[in-house]
C-alpha cells in the first residue's frame, strides 16, 4: 500500500557519473551545497557516496521530513546551479527517486 500523506519522511536517491577528469571539479561544488543543503528546513540527513568499483560514480541519500521540504529545496539557487554544473560534467543526465516509508 502507498502512503500519500502530505507529513511522511521523503527519501530520495540521487546518482550521477563524472566524465573522467572532472571528479575533483564536481566535489568542489558538491561539498559545499551539501553543508548547505543539511541546514535547510526539513532536511533530516543529507549523504553522498563515491562507488567503490567507479570513483566517478555518486550516489545522493537525502532524507526530508516531507515532499514539501524537498521541493523547497529542489527550487532553491544553490540545487539549480548543483543541477547545471551535473548536465556540464555527467556522463548521463542526472537520476533522481523519491521513496516514501512503508508503514
Amino acid at each position: 500500500m502507498q502512503n500519500n500523506s502530505k507529513n511522511s519522511k521523503l527519501r530520495v536517491i540521487s546518482t550521477v557519473e563524472v566524465k573522467e577528469g572532472k571528479r575533483q571539479e564536481l566535489l568542489d561544488i558538491l561539498v559545499p551545497f551539501v553543508g548547505i543543503a543539511r541546514k535547510e528546513e526539513g532536511n533530516i540527513s543529507y549523504d553522498i557516496y563515491s562507488s567503490t568499483e567507479n570513483p566517478n560514480e555518486f550516489l545522493g541519500d537525502h532524507l526530508w521530513s516531507s515532499k514539501e521540504a524537498f521541493d523547497k529545496h529542489s527550487k532553491s539557487q544553490e540545487a539549480y546551479k548543483l543541477r547545471e554544473a551535473n548536465n556540464s560534467l555527467s556522463v548521463k543526465p542526472l537520476q533522481i527517486k523519491t521513496y516514501t516509508e512503508v508503514k
